[in-house]
Protein backbone atom coordinates (compact mmCIF):
# COMPACT_ATOMS: atom_id res chain seq x y z
CA UNK A 1 0.00 0.00 0.00
CA UNK A 2 1.21 3.69 -0.95
CA UNK A 3 0.24 6.83 0.45
CA UNK A 4 1.31 10.25 -0.40
CA UNK A 5 2.63 11.87 2.84
CA UNK A 6 4.04 15.21 1.74
CA UNK A 7 4.05 18.08 -0.84
CA UNK A 8 6.46 20.88 -0.77
CA UNK A 9 6.16 23.64 -3.34
CA UNK A 10 8.72 26.35 -3.68
CA UNK A 11 8.79 29.24 -6.22
CA UNK A 12 5.73 28.34 -8.34
CA UNK A 13 3.11 31.18 -9.68
CA UNK A 14 2.38 32.82 -6.57
CA UNK A 15 3.91 30.19 -4.10
CA UNK A 16 7.43 31.33 -2.69
CA UNK A 17 6.95 28.34 -0.02
CA UNK A 18 4.29 25.84 0.74
CA UNK A 19 3.77 22.71 2.09
CA UNK A 20 1.16 20.38 2.89
CA UNK A 21 1.45 16.93 5.16
CA UNK A 22 -0.87 14.40 4.55
CA UNK A 23 -0.16 13.06 7.33
CA UNK A 24 -1.73 12.78 10.87
CA UNK A 25 -0.49 11.37 14.27
CA UNK A 26 1.39 8.71 12.25
CA UNK A 27 -1.96 7.99 10.39
CA UNK A 28 -2.09 8.96 6.58
CA UNK A 29 -5.46 11.29 5.58
CA UNK A 30 -7.51 9.48 3.24
CA UNK A 31 -9.47 13.30 2.70
CA UNK A 32 -8.05 16.91 2.78
CA UNK A 33 -9.53 19.57 1.65
CA UNK A 34 -7.94 23.00 0.76
CA UNK A 35 -9.86 26.47 1.40
CA UNK A 36 -8.69 30.03 0.64
CA UNK A 37 -9.40 33.50 -0.65
CA UNK A 38 -8.98 33.67 -4.41
CA UNK A 39 -5.62 33.68 -5.90
CA UNK A 40 -3.87 32.86 -3.18
CA UNK A 41 -2.06 29.70 -4.10
CA UNK A 42 -4.77 26.16 -3.67
CA UNK A 43 -4.97 25.82 -7.59
CA UNK A 44 -1.08 26.08 -7.47
CA UNK A 45 -0.66 22.39 -5.77
CA UNK A 46 -3.22 21.22 -8.36
CA UNK A 47 -0.73 22.51 -11.38
CA UNK A 48 2.21 21.03 -9.07
CA UNK A 49 0.82 17.23 -9.24
CA UNK A 50 -0.15 17.92 -12.72
CA UNK A 51 3.34 18.78 -13.63
CA UNK A 52 4.82 15.54 -11.14
CA UNK A 53 2.16 13.38 -13.01
CA UNK A 54 3.73 14.82 -16.71
CA UNK A 55 7.10 14.00 -15.87
CA UNK A 56 6.99 10.96 -14.46
CA UNK A 57 4.27 9.32 -16.83
CA UNK A 58 7.17 10.41 -19.62
CA UNK A 59 5.29 13.24 -21.01
CA UNK A 60 6.24 16.39 -21.72
CA UNK A 61 5.18 19.61 -20.01
CA UNK A 62 2.50 21.48 -21.19
CA UNK A 63 3.44 24.87 -22.92
CA UNK A 64 1.59 26.75 -20.00
CA UNK A 65 4.13 25.71 -17.42
CA UNK A 66 6.62 29.06 -18.44
CA UNK A 67 3.35 31.12 -17.13
CA UNK A 68 3.99 29.48 -13.98
CA UNK A 69 8.00 30.13 -13.58
CA UNK A 70 9.71 33.44 -13.04
CA UNK A 71 13.54 34.59 -12.51
CA UNK A 72 14.11 31.93 -9.36
CA UNK A 73 14.64 28.34 -9.96
CA UNK A 74 11.12 26.35 -9.19
CA UNK A 75 11.29 23.40 -7.09
CA UNK A 76 8.60 20.71 -6.86
CA UNK A 77 9.11 17.82 -3.85
CA UNK A 78 6.75 14.81 -3.27
CA UNK A 79 7.41 12.35 -0.66
CA UNK A 80 5.48 8.63 -0.75
CA UNK A 81 5.63 6.54 1.64
CA UNK A 82 5.43 2.33 0.86
CA UNK A 83 5.73 -1.12 2.93
CA UNK A 84 8.41 1.17 5.77
CA UNK A 85 10.24 3.27 3.55
CA UNK A 86 9.40 6.56 2.29
CA UNK A 87 10.87 7.77 -1.36
CA UNK A 88 11.04 11.69 -2.47
CA UNK A 89 10.86 12.92 -6.00
CA UNK A 90 11.90 16.26 -6.48
CA UNK A 91 12.44 18.27 -9.31
CA UNK A 92 13.60 21.59 -10.56
CA UNK A 93 12.60 24.02 -13.44
CA UNK A 94 13.86 26.92 -14.94
CA UNK A 95 12.77 29.49 -17.32
CA UNK A 96 15.29 30.02 -19.68
CA UNK A 97 14.83 31.89 -22.67
CA UNK A 98 11.27 31.81 -22.73
CA UNK A 99 11.29 27.90 -22.42
CA UNK A 100 10.43 26.48 -19.45
CA UNK A 101 13.54 23.47 -18.41
CA UNK A 102 13.81 20.67 -16.14
CA UNK A 103 17.39 21.60 -14.62
CA UNK A 104 17.35 19.11 -11.61
CA UNK A 105 16.08 15.61 -10.70
CA UNK A 106 16.47 13.68 -6.95
CA UNK A 107 15.38 11.05 -6.21
CA UNK A 108 16.08 10.12 -1.93
CA UNK A 109 14.79 7.23 -0.04
CA UNK A 110 14.55 6.98 3.65
CA UNK A 111 13.65 3.95 6.60
CA UNK A 112 10.50 4.82 8.30
CA UNK A 113 8.62 6.14 10.98
CA UNK A 114 11.76 8.87 11.62
CA UNK A 115 13.11 8.89 7.82
CA UNK A 116 16.80 7.35 9.31
CA UNK A 117 18.92 6.13 6.81
CA UNK A 118 18.12 9.33 4.38
CA UNK A 119 20.15 8.80 1.03
CA UNK A 120 20.68 10.66 -2.14
CA UNK A 121 19.78 7.46 -5.06
CA UNK A 122 20.19 9.18 -7.70
CA UNK A 123 20.19 13.07 -8.81
CA UNK A 124 21.57 15.55 -11.50
CA UNK A 125 21.78 19.45 -11.79
CA UNK A 126 22.39 21.44 -15.16
CA UNK A 127 23.97 24.22 -15.14
CA UNK A 128 22.47 26.35 -18.47
CA UNK A 129 24.74 28.76 -18.23
CA UNK A 130 27.88 26.59 -18.68
CA UNK A 131 26.30 23.89 -20.52
CA UNK A 132 27.38 21.51 -17.99
CA UNK A 133 26.14 18.82 -15.23
CA UNK A 134 26.69 17.54 -12.04
CA UNK A 135 25.17 14.04 -10.98
CA UNK A 136 25.41 12.53 -7.77
CA UNK A 137 26.77 10.19 -6.15
CA UNK A 138 29.83 10.69 -7.79
CA UNK A 139 30.99 6.68 -7.76
CA UNK A 140 28.12 5.89 -9.36
CA UNK A 141 28.98 5.25 -12.96
CA UNK A 142 26.73 7.83 -14.61
CA UNK A 143 29.50 9.84 -16.91
CA UNK A 144 27.62 8.33 -19.93
CA UNK A 145 24.82 10.04 -19.08
CA UNK A 146 25.64 13.69 -19.23
CA UNK A 147 24.90 14.61 -22.66
CA UNK A 148 20.83 12.67 -22.64
CA UNK A 149 20.31 14.71 -19.50
CA UNK A 150 21.23 18.40 -21.45
CA UNK A 151 18.84 17.26 -24.32
CA UNK A 152 16.24 15.69 -22.68
CA UNK A 153 16.39 18.92 -20.01
CA UNK A 154 15.59 21.34 -23.23
CA UNK A 155 12.74 18.34 -24.68
CA UNK A 156 10.67 20.07 -21.07
CA UNK A 157 11.10 16.33 -20.31
CA UNK A 158 11.98 13.80 -17.56
CA UNK A 159 15.39 12.15 -17.51
CA UNK A 160 14.62 10.12 -14.74
CA UNK A 161 11.41 8.80 -15.73
CA UNK A 162 12.85 8.98 -19.76
CA UNK A 163 13.98 6.12 -21.80
CA UNK A 164 17.60 6.44 -22.00
CA UNK A 165 17.57 6.40 -18.28
CA UNK A 166 15.37 3.09 -18.47
CA UNK A 167 17.39 1.27 -20.76
CA UNK A 168 20.52 2.27 -18.85
CA UNK A 169 18.87 0.58 -15.87
CA UNK A 170 18.24 -2.51 -17.75
CA UNK A 171 22.23 -2.46 -18.59
CA UNK A 172 22.38 -2.62 -14.77
CA UNK A 173 19.69 -4.41 -13.41
CA UNK A 174 22.14 -7.06 -11.88
CA UNK A 175 24.31 -4.51 -10.05
CA UNK A 176 23.40 -4.66 -6.19
CA UNK A 177 24.11 -1.22 -6.04
CA UNK A 178 21.31 0.58 -7.61
CA UNK A 179 18.95 -1.56 -5.64
CA UNK A 180 17.38 1.16 -3.98
CA UNK A 181 17.45 3.31 -7.27
CA UNK A 182 15.86 0.59 -9.02
CA UNK A 183 12.57 0.45 -6.63
CA UNK A 184 12.29 4.20 -6.14
CA UNK A 185 12.09 4.83 -9.84
CA UNK A 186 9.28 1.81 -10.48
CA UNK A 187 7.27 3.22 -6.66
CA UNK A 188 7.51 6.19 -7.89
CA UNK A 189 6.30 5.50 -11.57
CA UNK A 190 3.45 2.99 -10.19
CA UNK A 191 2.30 5.65 -8.24
CA UNK A 192 1.55 7.90 -10.95
CA UNK A 193 -0.44 5.11 -12.77
CA UNK A 194 -2.41 5.41 -9.61
CA UNK A 195 -2.99 9.27 -9.45
CA UNK A 196 -5.92 11.26 -11.59
CA UNK A 197 -6.15 14.96 -11.41
CA UNK A 198 -9.32 16.53 -12.28
CA UNK A 199 -8.86 20.09 -13.20
CA UNK A 200 -11.05 23.26 -13.26
CA UNK A 201 -10.28 23.82 -17.00
CA UNK A 202 -11.95 20.48 -17.32
CA UNK A 203 -15.18 21.93 -15.50
CA UNK A 204 -14.71 24.81 -18.20
CA UNK A 205 -15.32 22.24 -20.69
CA UNK A 206 -18.54 20.99 -19.16
CA UNK A 207 -19.89 24.91 -19.62
CA UNK A 208 -18.88 24.79 -23.31
CA UNK A 209 -22.27 22.23 -23.87
CA UNK A 210 -19.81 20.28 -26.30
CA UNK A 211 -18.95 17.35 -24.07
CA UNK A 212 -18.51 15.81 -20.82
CA UNK A 213 -14.41 15.71 -19.28
CA UNK A 214 -15.18 12.03 -17.88
CA UNK A 215 -12.83 11.13 -15.43
CA UNK A 216 -12.23 7.56 -14.77
CA UNK A 217 -10.25 4.43 -13.25
CA UNK A 218 -11.06 0.99 -14.95
CA UNK A 219 -9.52 -1.80 -12.79
CA UNK A 220 -9.72 -5.62 -13.61
CA UNK A 221 -8.00 -8.63 -13.03
CA UNK A 222 -6.16 -8.24 -16.36
CA UNK A 223 -5.63 -4.62 -17.27
CA UNK A 224 -6.41 -0.88 -15.95
CA UNK A 225 -7.41 2.00 -18.12
CA UNK A 226 -7.30 5.46 -16.68
CA UNK A 227 -7.21 9.13 -17.62
CA UNK A 228 -9.98 11.61 -18.75
CA UNK A 229 -12.21 10.92 -22.30
CA UNK A 230 -14.33 13.67 -24.04
CA UNK A 231 -17.78 12.55 -24.40
CA UNK A 232 -20.25 14.35 -26.70
CA UNK A 233 -22.52 16.07 -25.22
CA UNK A 234 -23.71 17.22 -28.51
CA UNK A 235 -27.30 15.96 -30.69
CA UNK A 236 -26.62 13.01 -32.77
CA UNK A 237 -28.74 12.90 -35.94
CA UNK A 238 -26.89 10.12 -37.50
CA UNK A 239 -25.45 11.79 -40.62
CA UNK A 240 -23.06 13.69 -39.30
CA UNK A 241 -19.71 13.82 -40.66
CA UNK A 242 -17.98 16.12 -37.73
CA UNK A 243 -18.19 15.91 -33.90
CA UNK A 244 -16.47 12.91 -31.66
CA UNK A 245 -16.09 9.17 -32.83
CA UNK A 246 -14.67 6.52 -30.93
CA UNK A 247 -13.01 3.22 -31.76
CA UNK A 248 -14.67 0.27 -31.18
CA UNK A 249 -12.59 -0.36 -27.71
CA UNK A 250 -13.01 3.60 -26.73
CA UNK A 251 -16.75 3.23 -27.03
CA UNK A 252 -17.28 -0.19 -25.34
CA UNK A 253 -15.22 1.46 -22.57
CA UNK A 254 -17.25 4.59 -22.15
CA UNK A 255 -20.15 2.27 -21.69
CA UNK A 256 -18.52 0.23 -19.20
CA UNK A 257 -17.64 3.28 -17.38
CA UNK A 258 -21.23 5.09 -17.20
CA UNK A 259 -22.63 1.69 -16.18
CA UNK A 260 -21.04 1.67 -13.38
CA UNK A 261 -21.38 5.50 -12.36
CA UNK A 262 -25.06 4.73 -13.13
CA UNK A 263 -25.61 2.55 -10.02
CA UNK A 264 -24.18 4.91 -7.69
CA UNK A 265 -25.65 8.10 -9.18
CA UNK A 266 -29.16 7.10 -8.43
CA UNK A 267 -28.25 7.00 -5.00
CA UNK A 268 -26.64 10.48 -4.80
CA UNK A 269 -29.89 11.96 -7.66
CA UNK A 270 -32.65 9.94 -6.68
CA UNK A 271 -34.27 7.80 -8.99
CA UNK A 272 -31.88 8.81 -11.66
CA UNK A 273 -30.07 6.18 -14.22
CA UNK A 274 -27.82 6.60 -16.88
CA UNK A 275 -28.25 4.82 -20.04
CA UNK A 276 -25.97 4.99 -23.38
CA UNK A 277 -26.49 4.40 -26.83
CA UNK A 278 -23.50 3.86 -29.34
CA UNK A 279 -23.97 4.20 -33.13
CA UNK A 280 -22.18 1.95 -35.39
CA UNK A 281 -20.80 3.66 -38.74
CA UNK A 282 -18.54 3.86 -41.80
CA UNK A 283 -14.97 5.28 -41.48
CA UNK A 284 -14.46 7.86 -43.67
CA UNK A 285 -11.96 5.53 -45.55
CA UNK A 286 -14.78 3.10 -45.89
CA UNK A 287 -12.43 0.17 -44.61
CA UNK A 288 -13.57 0.22 -40.94
CA UNK A 289 -16.07 1.00 -38.04
CA UNK A 290 -16.40 3.84 -35.83
CA UNK A 291 -18.76 4.55 -32.95
CA UNK A 292 -20.88 7.85 -32.17
CA UNK A 293 -21.77 7.91 -28.41
CA UNK A 294 -25.15 9.35 -26.58
CA UNK A 295 -25.63 9.62 -22.80
CA UNK A 296 -28.97 9.99 -21.53
CA UNK A 297 -30.52 9.66 -17.70
CA UNK A 298 -33.47 8.10 -17.21
CA UNK A 299 -35.69 9.17 -14.53
CA UNK A 300 -39.14 6.92 -13.80
CA UNK A 301 -39.33 6.10 -17.62
CA UNK A 302 -38.89 10.11 -18.66
CA UNK A 303 -35.14 9.74 -20.25
CA UNK A 304 -33.79 12.75 -22.01
CA UNK A 305 -29.94 13.44 -23.31
CA UNK A 306 -27.18 14.45 -20.53
CA UNK A 307 -26.63 17.76 -22.38
CA UNK A 308 -30.44 18.81 -21.10
CA UNK A 309 -29.06 17.90 -17.54
CA UNK A 310 -28.28 20.76 -15.41
CA UNK A 311 -24.15 21.56 -15.11
CA UNK A 312 -23.94 20.45 -11.24
CA UNK A 313 -25.38 17.10 -12.65
CA UNK A 314 -23.07 16.94 -15.42
CA UNK A 315 -19.94 17.89 -12.98
CA UNK A 316 -21.00 14.85 -10.46
CA UNK A 317 -21.01 12.27 -13.89
CA UNK A 318 -17.97 13.68 -14.99
CA UNK A 319 -15.82 13.24 -11.35
CA UNK A 320 -18.25 10.27 -9.57
CA UNK A 321 -15.78 7.53 -10.82
CA UNK A 322 -12.48 8.59 -9.42
CA UNK A 323 -14.95 8.73 -6.34
CA UNK A 324 -15.95 5.54 -6.80
CA UNK A 325 -11.92 4.23 -7.40
CA UNK A 326 -10.48 6.59 -4.28
CA UNK A 327 -13.39 4.48 -1.83
CA UNK A 328 -12.76 1.34 -2.65
CA UNK A 329 -8.88 1.46 -3.72
CA UNK A 330 -6.29 1.94 -1.32
CA UNK A 331 -3.70 2.84 -3.34
CA UNK A 332 -6.03 5.65 -5.81
CA UNK A 333 -4.58 9.31 -5.60
CA UNK A 334 -7.39 11.52 -6.70
CA UNK A 335 -7.10 15.39 -7.22
CA UNK A 336 -10.17 17.47 -7.51
CA UNK A 337 -10.09 21.36 -8.34
CA UNK A 338 -13.20 23.34 -7.88
CA UNK A 339 -15.20 19.70 -6.08
CA UNK A 340 -17.91 21.92 -4.99
CA UNK A 341 -18.19 23.62 -8.35
CA UNK A 342 -22.26 23.30 -9.24
CA UNK A 343 -23.02 20.77 -6.26
CA UNK A 344 -25.59 22.12 -4.04
CA UNK A 345 -23.85 22.55 -0.66
CA UNK A 346 -25.81 20.13 1.92
CA UNK A 347 -25.06 17.25 -0.79
CA UNK A 348 -21.75 18.55 -1.15
CA UNK A 349 -21.00 18.05 3.08
CA UNK A 350 -22.73 14.06 2.62
CA UNK A 351 -20.70 13.20 -0.42
CA UNK A 352 -17.58 14.69 1.62
CA UNK A 353 -18.40 12.95 4.64
CA UNK A 354 -19.20 9.87 3.34
CA UNK A 355 -15.82 9.90 1.91
CA UNK A 356 -14.01 10.82 5.30
CA UNK A 357 -15.97 8.26 6.81
CA UNK A 358 -14.59 5.17 4.31
CA UNK A 359 -12.47 6.00 1.67
CA UNK A 360 -9.60 3.29 1.70
CA UNK A 361 -7.68 5.68 -0.90
CA UNK A 362 -6.45 9.38 -0.67
CA UNK A 363 -8.80 12.31 -2.23
CA UNK A 364 -7.20 15.63 -2.20
CA UNK A 365 -9.76 18.70 -2.99
CA UNK A 366 -9.95 22.53 -3.35
CA UNK A 367 -12.91 24.09 -2.94
CA UNK A 368 -15.06 27.56 -1.74
CA UNK A 369 -18.39 26.37 -0.11
CA UNK A 370 -17.72 26.40 3.53
CA UNK A 371 -20.43 23.36 4.25
CA UNK A 372 -17.32 21.09 4.17
CA UNK A 373 -15.50 22.93 7.36
CA UNK A 374 -18.59 21.40 9.33
CA UNK A 375 -18.16 17.96 8.13
CA UNK A 376 -14.36 17.67 8.72
CA UNK A 377 -11.86 17.32 11.03
CA UNK A 378 -9.31 19.80 11.60
CA UNK A 379 -6.49 17.57 10.41
CA UNK A 380 -8.31 17.02 6.98
CA UNK A 381 -8.24 21.30 6.16
CA UNK A 382 -5.46 23.67 4.94
CA UNK A 383 -6.04 26.97 4.34
CA UNK A 384 -4.26 28.95 1.89
CA UNK A 385 -2.73 32.51 3.18
CA UNK A 386 -2.06 35.55 2.26
CA UNK A 387 2.11 34.56 3.65
CA UNK A 388 3.44 33.83 0.18
CA UNK A 389 6.39 32.31 2.17
CA UNK A 390 4.03 30.25 3.88
CA UNK A 391 0.80 29.34 1.82
CA UNK A 392 -0.53 26.63 3.68
CA UNK A 393 -1.68 26.24 6.96
CA UNK A 394 -3.90 24.53 9.59
CA UNK A 395 -5.85 26.00 12.33
CA UNK A 396 -6.00 24.13 15.28
CA UNK A 397 -7.72 23.55 18.39
CA UNK A 398 -10.80 23.21 17.26
CA UNK A 399 -13.54 21.94 20.06
CA UNK A 400 -16.68 19.84 19.06
CA UNK A 401 -19.11 23.05 20.36
CA UNK A 402 -16.90 25.22 18.09
CA UNK A 403 -16.73 24.14 14.12
CA UNK A 404 -13.95 24.99 11.84
CA UNK A 405 -16.20 27.24 9.90
CA UNK A 406 -16.69 29.56 12.64
CA UNK A 407 -12.95 29.96 13.78
CA UNK A 408 -12.27 30.19 10.29
CA UNK A 409 -14.63 33.18 9.33
CA UNK A 410 -14.01 34.69 12.89
CA UNK A 411 -10.16 34.68 11.85
CA UNK A 412 -11.12 36.13 8.69
CA UNK A 413 -13.72 39.08 10.18
CA UNK A 414 -10.94 39.91 14.00
CA UNK A 415 -7.71 38.99 11.51
CA UNK A 416 -6.42 38.58 15.21
CA UNK A 417 -3.80 35.43 14.78
CA UNK A 418 -0.32 35.89 12.91
CA UNK A 419 -1.09 34.02 10.09
CA UNK A 420 -3.38 36.20 7.36
CA UNK A 421 -5.98 33.96 5.61
CA UNK A 422 -7.74 36.73 4.21
CA UNK A 423 -6.50 40.19 2.27
CA UNK A 424 -8.94 42.62 3.84
CA UNK A 425 -11.46 43.87 1.27
CA UNK A 426 -13.46 47.14 2.41
CA UNK A 427 -17.26 46.73 1.18
CA UNK A 428 -17.30 50.23 0.74
CA UNK A 429 -14.49 50.79 -0.85
CA UNK A 430 -16.25 48.30 -3.42
CA UNK A 431 -18.97 50.29 -3.43
CA UNK A 432 -17.41 53.71 -4.22
CA UNK A 433 -15.57 51.82 -6.58
CA UNK A 434 -18.51 50.45 -8.48
CA UNK A 435 -19.82 54.33 -8.34
CA UNK A 436 -16.75 55.45 -9.94
CA UNK A 437 -17.20 53.20 -12.98
CA UNK A 438 -20.53 55.12 -13.51
CA UNK A 439 -20.02 56.71 -16.78
CA UNK A 440 -22.37 60.08 -17.98
CA UNK A 441 -23.62 59.91 -21.40
CA UNK A 442 -21.43 61.79 -23.09
CA UNK A 443 -18.09 60.14 -20.98
CA UNK A 444 -20.03 56.48 -22.07
CA UNK A 445 -20.26 58.21 -26.10
CA UNK A 446 -16.73 59.05 -26.08
CA UNK A 447 -15.26 54.98 -25.62
CA UNK A 448 -18.49 52.67 -26.95
CA UNK A 449 -18.42 53.51 -30.91
CA UNK A 450 -21.79 51.02 -31.02
CA UNK A 451 -24.74 52.49 -30.58
CA UNK A 452 -28.47 50.49 -29.49
CA UNK A 453 -26.03 47.38 -30.34
CA UNK A 454 -26.71 43.85 -28.68
CA UNK A 455 -23.74 41.50 -28.34
CA UNK A 456 -24.26 37.96 -27.75
CA UNK A 457 -22.29 34.76 -27.67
Amino acid sequence: MTKLSRIIIDNLKNVVHGEMNFKSKDKYLNVVGIYGQNGSGKTTLIDAVGIYHDLVTGRMMKEDVIDYLNADPSVISILFENDGKAFEYVVRLELVDGQALVTGEKLRTSKLPNHTYKKDVFSFEYDVANNETKIEPEKGNFSTLEIPIIATAKDRKSFVFGNVFHEWLKRNEGVKKYSDLRQAVTLIQRVALQLNIHTEVMNGYLATGNFLPLSFVMNDKHAKSTGTLPVSLQKYEGSEKGGLHYKEPEAMLIKNVFAKISNVIEQIVPGMTLLTKLYEQTTADGEGKEFRVEILTNRQGKIIPLRAESLGVQKLISILALLMEVYNNPNQIVFIDELDSGIFEYLLGELVQVMSDGARGQLIFTSHNLRVLETLPESKIYFSTNDENNRYVQIKGTRDSNNLRNLYLREILLNESERSLYENTDTSSIKFAFEDADLDDEEQAAINPYHDYSFGL
